[in-house]
């Protein structure tokens, strides 16, 4: 084991950097606290070492200036100090092997602990907790001197014979020494035993006074007997410097000091403590007179099993809870262990994954005190070394995500079409920093994980293999906004388009190139890159292109171009080359409020080479309509010349990007605010001009539909007035109409009429287009939500619709301030995006359809005989023959972050349309996802909740849908089960609780469609701040218990849950105030029970930790000695032993969020402000730790919780409103699933059950066999 000086000397080294300059920066240190001689009294030694190696033992200290020390060369008095020279040689030379010096309870000099090193050090008795002396001392074996005692006879030499007794004396005989004085007669042990009460009771009286001087961390964290033991040694010791600070004082210098002390008129028995006598036995008891063995003889620090017994639980305990101690019976005091240490390992000052050797057992602390704590926190009493050395290596097991619940369907951020169908029935859409491709056939998600912040849009390849996504501006990352090409198969990114270069650009073999960029390959117009590996532009070549977002993107007919809005001021529209990841040409759309632009549409059919008509809409009340037409001929030497000067490289300076308003008409009542929507008729509504594209629909704000024929006409042909209560938000062409959805819920399917423009392919007169084209009411109404009035009111005119049109009434307009709608009729929501999904049958119905769209022919309604609507009237003329086609399913993404697939209506006449059905496929929250809740007795189950006051109870299956559902009356920001999985309780943003007791779950998930029931809603807490964290105590249950609540108004409430017989007749539970926890300084995040339900413990926003006596709500004032031993029934706070290392280098101590215990207690789950899923070893005590990491959410992480069994483990994303299903699998072999063995429920591997244990309701159960979904994960 290396010396102290071996350790001064390696700090010196990591202080300085290197070793040749370790000597400088202990001469610097030695200097800055050397007084003017340049000596180091005890104090300044102490502060030397503290500065240059943090924890070190207050013992070792002081044994390395006893073994240093030296008088003062001139002075009368033996004050003793250390050369900070020979102090410097002495560390140096440890290189070599150091050097030993005496230690504690030798018989070298001996120096005291001055006051000022017993307030910072801390005292060295009760560092290392040493026991008290016998009654009476033992005498110790006199100092080795060179001269002989004056009493003892003159030594002979060995070889000589002893003088005869009849001898002579010799001529030159010694005198004999002159008489001392007579000593004090020795006291017997009973008048000993009176001499140390006498004394020990006028210190008990000044004590009280005197605890006031001791540091704030001590009187928090020390024992009350341990505490009242230290000021005794305070007023002790004051007394004794009053004479000298010598480390060794005389009978006669002790007597003096203590003469004051017997003088206290509270010294009943007249301070005979401070006659000679008593002096003479106190210094001869103390061996010599020595100040430490002195203070440790009079002032002993209690031991462990000294203190109090606790006492019993109180008659009134949780239900089910036995008579068990207060407090279980502590192990005894080991004297070897320092009080309190820093974390292991701090000192090498290494991070991430590293070995770390077990520590010595005698040098584990009793508590550790880290930087993220303002409390010391108690090491276990089982705590075995090992742990330390796993804890520097990441788990063996890693995250896989299984699937996302949510769908960025609210609108606040973007509002172009974000969900689109691929082949096969699935669904493409983005949800948080995640591309989702889901096939509802079997349940399952692929991901897109390329992405480290929010997915803003999405488009789909004309050709339906390829897709882009755009992201916003990263604040974690630190990266602009971009956009990715890439295949949706698999999942290869092909492109990044998003960077141009910059103003140091200069001209390189006559193309545009950046000094240290890689100039982009020539690849063919229609070739794909052969990698799909693409390396980002250096920062010194390439600028990031948009600010803060990208709105809306969509592709060119052909697929070869790639255009995209950013969120600047102006709202920038690129139009890029994606191949080549190159910008042809910019221009401004629009100048507002981000997201001004709400839909970027591209006009389908344009042929290559031609030019192309693309519409913007957004916070303007007309449309505007872009040409882009493409180069004409390769430019000239001059031109390229003049190309390569600007910004843009020389092939797209001939781009020519050009724009016109359209012009709405009417009064000015009745022209919208802002337009919403775009959409192409295509075939079914062939435009006068004859365009390939057809008819231009434009949604508007006030809930009409505009009919442009652009860019021939920018004029709007026809308004479809009030087509929808509310905003149109979304426009979708079919190849039987123009399907529109709404703010109001609805969906509608507008088919031409029998004299409709453009029937039979034949041109239109201009003039009389508005005349002839008539389009009244919807052909169809699809009908979305829960049953709750869906569909109803679908027939006319939307202002006749009875129920549905008083049910939203007032719906808002579409703005850049405020979300979509979400409580609307149906429990659906605002429509948020349309997509086609292909018939239900197979390639001959989509061959039928694409063949009658390719002849002009137009849709009706739906016959109620499908096989003559297929085959036509045959009878008829060729002008009045249709293809009779049902509509088409829809997959709908809702404002309430669903997505729904909707199915035609099974039949329709003229007088109202039918509305079909629809199923949902995915649910999620509107609102931030704050609480997290797992079912105690099933490894399937548990419950979200947060801002959108709904609670979602979800069950692990095929099923991607509430099980349950209940309304709660404010916002949740926390959940919790009790121990029988009977109740469900909430706390709410308002500060009340809700009761909940959910349905049966026994089930298959079809029938399992009972709502919980609110029990109660209490106002005990309403208006005392939002609730951050609520806990039943083990026992609880319906049958009664206790359950603990804690918030922003920094108090702690336990309640006593009593079973009642609600107003219905069906059993109920009342919540009645038992007390009150005060203490905290801050907001209490997070508490949680002890196993028998007899503590409580609790973290706060100020990084205290502090433990409360249940029912009592009496602090417990020595934690960290009283806790050692307590097992807990849950871990989830973010303080504390096991959760000593999940924090990073460098954080604020408010990073982490949330945090869970596996029931094995091996592993430690946290969720961060980084949008970082973390899962470590536990416990983690080695600071900045390793762990597996899994990503995907792009907001800050509310909560994260391991499921029973600790199999799967679920995220909350907050403001991204996800919630994400994991799954733990081998990090070796990602083919085997973890299963865990059943072990008692906050049963921790690394604790003995001899102090209780907590017994599970049933067998554990292993997680379900999950296909891997993709999650990424990274090891650190």
């Amino acid at each position: 084991m290396p010396t102290l000086l071996t350790s001064l000397l390696e700090a010196a080294e990591r202080k300085s950097r290197s070793g040749s300059s370790a000597r400088r920066a202990v001469d610097g240190l030695l200097k800055q606290h050397a007084a003017a001689d340049g000596r180091l009294d005890l104090a300044a030694l102490c502060r030397f070492v503290e500065t240059l190696m943090p924890g070190c033992r207050p013992r070792e200290v002081l044994a390395l200036f006893n073994a240093h020390a030296q008088a003062s060369a001139g002075t009368k008095d033996d004050t003793m100090a250390v050369p900070a020279r020979s102090l410097a040689d002495a560390i140096l030379r440890a290189g070599g092997g150091g050097e030993a010096w005496p230690v504690a309870g030798s018989n070298a000099p001996r120096a005291a602990v001055p006051a000022q090193v017993s307030r910072d050090c801390g005292d060295v008795g009760r560092e290392e907790g040493a026991a008290s002396p016998p009654a009476v001392a033992q005498k110790r074996p006199p100092p080795k001197s060179s001269q002989p005692p004056a009493s003892a006879p003159p030594p002979q030499p060995p070889s000589a014979p002893p003088p005869h007794p009849s001898a002579p004396p010799p001529a030159a005989a010694v005198p004999p020494p002159a008489p001392t004085p007579q000593a004090p007669p020795p006291l017997s042990e009973g008048h000993f035993a009176e001499v140390l009460r006498q004394l020990r009771q006028v210190l008990d009286a000044r004590a009280a006074a005197a605890e006031a001087d001791l540091p704030r961390r001590e009187r928090l964290t020390l024992h009350r007997s341990e505490r009242h033991a230290a000021a005794r040694q305070i007023v002790m010791l004051r007394a004794l410097r009053s004479v000298s600070p010598a480390a060794h004082l005389s009978a006669k210098e002790l007597a003096a000091a203590l003469a004051p002390l017997a003088a206290d008129k509270r010294s009943q028995s007249g301070g005979k403590f401070a006659e000679p006598a008593a002096a003479a036995a106190l210094c001869e008891a103390s061996g010599g007179g020595s100040v430490e063995r002195l203070l440790e003889l009079v002032c002993p620090m209690p031991r462990r099993h000294d203190r109090p017994e606790p006492r019993d639980a109180p008659p009134d305990a949780p239900h089910g809870q036995t008579q068990t101690p207060h407090l279980p019976p502590p192990p005894p005091f080991d004297t070897g262990r320092p009080a309190c240490g820093p974390p292991f390992d701090r000192a090498s000052g290494r991070k991430g994954q590293r070995h770390v050797p077990p520590p010595a057992a005698e040098s584990i602390p009793l508590s550790i005190r880290y930087r993220f704590s303002q409390s010391a926190v108690a090491v276990p009493s089982d705590f075995e070394p090992r742990l330390v050395t796993r804890s520097a290596q990441p788990p063996d097991l890693s995250l896989r995500r299984e699937f996302v619940f949510g769908y960025n369907g609210l609108g606040r951020h973007n509002r172009a079409p974000n969900v689109f169908a691929l082949d096969g029935g699935r669904a493409l859409y983005c949800v948080a920093a995640l591309a989702v491709v889901y096939d509802p056939a079997t349940s399952e998600q692929t991901y897109l994980e390329a992405h480290d912040d929010d997915i803003t849009c999405v488009a789909l390849h004309p050709s339906g293999r390829l897709a882009v996504t755009g992201q916003c501006a990263s604040a974690y990352s630190g990266t602009a906004p971009w956009l990715a090409v890439w295949e949706v198969d698999t999942k290869k990114v092909l492109s990044r388009v998003g960077w141009v270069p910059d103003q140091r650009a200069h001209v390189s073999q006559g193309r545009f190139h950046a000094p240290g960029a890689t100039p982009p390959s020539d690849l063919p117009p229609n070739a794909l890159p052969a990698s799909h590996e693409t390396v980002v532009p250096p920062p010194e070549a390439y600028r990031p292109f948009y600010e803060r977002s990208v709105c809306a993107a969509g592709f060119s007919p052909d697929g070869a171009l790639l255009l995209a809005v950013g969120t600047d001021d102006q709202h920038t529209l690129g139009v890029w080359n994606w191949r080549r990841r190159e910008l042809l040409v910019s221009a401004p759309t629009l100048t507002a409020r981000p997201p001004g632009i709400h839909h970027l549409a591209v006009a389908p059919g344009a042929p290559a080479g031609e030019p192309m008509l693309l519409v913007s809409v957004g916070l303007a009340a007309q449309p505007k309509f872009w040409k882009l037409t493409p180069p004409r001929k390769a430019p000239s030497g001059a031109q390229r010349r003049l190309a390569e000067a600007a910004e843009v490289g020389a092939d797209a300076r001939f781009w020519a990007l050009k724009s016109q308003l359209g012009r709405m008409g009417g009064g000015a009542a009745d022209l919208p605010t802002s337009l919403s929507c775009v959409a192409f008729g295509g075939v079914a509504f062939a435009a006068p001009s004859g365009a390939a594209h057809g008819l231009t629909f434009v949604g508007g704000s006030n809930g009409s539909i505009f009919v442009f024929d652009a860019p021939r006409n920018p004029a709007a042909l026809r308004t479809i007035g009030r087509a929808h209560l509310g905003a149109v938000t979304v426009l979708l062409a079919t190849e039987g109409g123009v399907v529109s959805g709404g703010a109001d819920g609805r969906i509608a399917l507008w088919a031409p009429n029998a004299d409709a423009v453009g029937l039979e392919g034949q041109r239109a007169d201009v003039s009389k287009a508005g005349a002839s084209l008539r389009i009244e009411r919807p052909a169809h109404v699809y009908q979305i939500g829960h049953g709750e009035e869906g569909g109803e009111g679908g027939g006319g005119d939307a202002a006749k619709g009875g129920r549905h049109a008083a049910a939203t009434r007032g719906a808002s307009a579409v703005s850049a301030a405020s979300a979509l709608p979400t409580s609307l009729v149906g429990g659906a929501g605002a429509i948020r995006s349309l997509a086609v999904l292909p018939a239900v049958g197979a390639k001959a119905g989509a061959a039928r359809v694409r063949s009658a769209a390719e002849k002009g022919v137009r849709f009706a309604n739906v016959s109620e005989d499908r096989g003559a609507a297929e085959s036509g009237r045959a009878g008829e003329s060729g002008s009045e023959r249709f293809a009779t086609l049902s509509p088409p399913r829809l997959l709908v993404g809702t404002a309430r972050c669903s997505l729904w697939l909707c199915s035609p209506p099974r039949r329709s006449n003229k007088s109202a349309p039918a509305a079909g059905t629809s199923q949902e496929l995915v649910a999620g929250h509107f609102g931030d996802a704050l609480a997290l809740a797992p079912h105690p007795l099933r490894d399937d189950v548990w419950a979200s909740a947060g801002d959108d006051k709904q609670l979602l109870l979800w069950r692990r299956g095929p099923c991607r849908t509430p099980a349950q559902r209940a309304s709660l009356p404010a916002g949740a920001t926390c959940l919790t089960f009790s121990p029988d999985g009977a109740l469900l309780a909430a706390g709410l943003a308002s500060g009340a609780v809700a009761i909940l007791r959910p349905g049966s779950l026994d089930g298959p998930p079809a029938e399992l469609g009972a709502i919980c029931r609110v029990e109660e809603a209490t106002p005990v807490r309403e208006g005392r701040g939002a609730l951050c964290d609520l806990k039943f105590a083990p026992g609880s249950g319906a049958r009664g218990g206790y359950l603990a609540c804690a918030g922003h108004d920094r108090v702690i409430d336990l309640y006593r849950v009593e079973p009642v017989e609600a107003a219905s007749g069906k059993p109920g539970v009342a919540l009645r105030q038992v007390a009150v926890c005060r203490g905290h300084a801050s907001t209490v995040t997070h508490i949680d029970w002890s196993v028998d339900g007899s503590l409580l413990m609790s973290n706060d926003a100020a990084r205290e930790v502090l433990h409360w006596q249940v029912p009592s709500c009496k602090q417990l004032l020595a934690p960290a000695s009283a806790t050692a031993g307590v097992v807990w029934a849950s871990w989830t706070c973010v303080l504390g032993f096991p959760a000593i290392g999940i924090w990073p280098d460098g954080s604020d101590g408010s990073d982490v969020n949330a945090a869970h215990q596996s029931a094995d207690g091996k592993l430690l789950l946290t969720a961060d402000d980084f949008g970082t899923l973390k899962l470590f070893h536990c416990p983690c005590v080695v600071e900045d730790a390793p762990y597996r990491a899994a990503t995907g959410h792009c907001s800050h992480l509310s909560c994260a919780r391991f499921l029973r069994g600790d199999g799967h483990c679920v995220s909350s994303g907050g403001s991204d409103r996800t919630v994400m299903l994991w799954q733990l699998c081998n990090a070796a072999g990602e083919g085997d699933s973890f299963r865990s063995t059943p072990r008692p429920l906050a049963r921790a591997a690394w604790r003995s059950n001899g102090h209780g244990q907590a017994s599970a309701p049933g067998p554990g159960r292993g997680p379900g066999r999950g296909r891997r979904a993709g999650g990424r994960v990274r090891s650190r």
